[in-house]
């Protein structure tokens, strides 16, 4: 059913019990180094020999694919996210294709987790299974979570696609035998009958999420990072840690304190989700009190 839903082809692909489980199977199938540019999803950290982290904070947690020469020393594996968990921030095709011509250059595997790529329906949205064949770059690697993407997270679903018929064999017998329950097999089957309705919901995800964007920014004190995921960063002139808790306590609102993520430079960064108009209209008016405190 994946095929029904992605431009792959059956024998590329391996269903998961949820990306975290491909993830962590790769990090045992995929010899080391690895290079990951931080902060990112921190089921990709790990502290291998030789494991390379590449801080993206003073770039304004943009990756720069060329840094790979340069530090990457002799990592065998780079894990991007894309968009990135928790900056939301996209590569544009451009950085996505160096990233996969200089991974094949220095004879590196190239994994690239797309779990929020849907959200970002902007016009720069380009999967890897749409813009390469995998069979022609068996280096690259593709992950990607249905749980994040279609709001079905306790249902444990996700897949990884390659072009390398080894490494999924290698993954398959990693992986524990029927990993994959039957409620994430009925939905797989329901889903391509819904998925006109999926794009429209990813549509109207992104307007909100440029809404909530214009409405925080407005909030002093605050500094909203561009997003195409399905959250927003957000840099505050405090520490995070007070402004969560009075959140909670107060109005019963639950968002994300960043402080002591891989990465993050500081104790001010909060990441917020994307919810209905209506909550989002809350939480704005929650937060904006709690700042002016």
């Amino acid at each position: 059913m994946i095929t029904r839903l992605f431009p792959v082809r059956a024998a590329q692909v391996l269903v998961g019990n949820g990306a975290s489980e491909i993830i962590r199977s790769l990090r045992r199938v995929l010899p080391g180094p690895w290079c990951v540019p931080v902060p990112t999803f921190e089921e990709y950290l790990a502290h291998g020999p030789g494991d390379v982290r590449l801080e993206t904070a003073a770039a304004g947690f943009e990756f720069d694919p060329r840094r790979l020469e340069r530090e990457a020393g002799g990592a065998r594996v780079l894990a991007l996210v894309n968009p990135n968990n928790p900056s939301g921030r996209m590569m544009p095709p451009s950085e996505v294709d160096a990233a996969v011509e200089l991974t094949r250059g220095l004879g590196m595997r190239l994994i690239v987790d797309e779990s929020f790529l849907d959200f970002a329906v902007d016009g720069v949205t380009r999967s890897l299974l749409e813009a390469f064949s995998l069979a022609a770059h068996p280096h690259v690697i593709v992950v990607r979570s249905l749980g994040k993407s279609h709001g079905v997270g306790g249902l444990r679903l996700g897949f990884v696609a390659s072009g390398d018929p080894e490494l999924l064999r290698s993954l398959r017998d990693d992986l524990p035998i029927w990993n994959v329950g039957s409620l994430a097999e009925a939905f797989l089957q329901a889903a391509p009958r819904h998925h006109e309705a999926y794009v429209e919901s990813c549509r109207r995800l992104a307007a909100e999420r440029s809404r909530l964007q214009s409405s925080l920014s407005a909030i002093p004190g605050l500094r909203v990072r561009p997003s195409q995921a399905n959250f927003l960063l957000c840099e505050l002139e405090v520490e995070a840690g007070p402004v969560t808790n009075a959140l909670i306590e107060t109005f019963n609102v639950l968002i994300k304190d960043c402080t002591g993520k891989a990465g993050i430079p500081n104790r001010r960064f909060i990441r917020i989700a994307v919810r209905t108009e209506a909550e989002n209209d809350r939480l704005v008016q929650a937060l904006r009190t709690v700042l002016q405190r």
